[in-house]
């Protein structure tokens, strides 16, 4: 039986079909940052925000080299920058979603992030 929801408007299509593809790509870890985001109830949330890319030769070309940029709310930093000057990291993230679009860009959130050593 499939839970997921079924979309109910052409942006929400959009969000599954673009998900969709992205699970099937494989990402290499551009940069990572820790960052604070106040909330309009004025709680301080801590997160990391991952740059990746889609791997050289790993899309059909409609990806190609395409970076994104992934929130994880209380994630923790598992790659210093002088690991990442030095070798390329591959990611996975565990339940990938978009979090928000406006006009031309789209935001994305992860519960949580692995990465392997290439």
């Amino acid at each position: 039986m499939n839970d997921k929801p079924k979309p109910k408007n052409l942006i929400d299509i959009m969000k599954a079909l673009t998900l969709e593809a992205l699970l099937n790509l494989v990402f290499i870890l551009v940069a990572l940052e820790p960052v604070s985001v106040k909330k309009e109830n004025g709680i301080v949330e801590e997160a990391i925000k991952l740059t990746v890319e889609v791997a050289k030769g790993k899309s059909s070309g409609l990806f190609s080299r395409m970076r994104i940029t992934v929130k994880i709310v209380g994630g923790t930093i598992k790659v210093t920058e002088q690991m990442l000057e030095d070798n390329d990291y591959t990611v996975m993230f565990e339940n990938l979603s978009i979090s928000y679009i406006d006009g031309k860009n789209v935001y994305f959130k992860a519960d949580n992030y692995e990465v392997e050593e290439d």
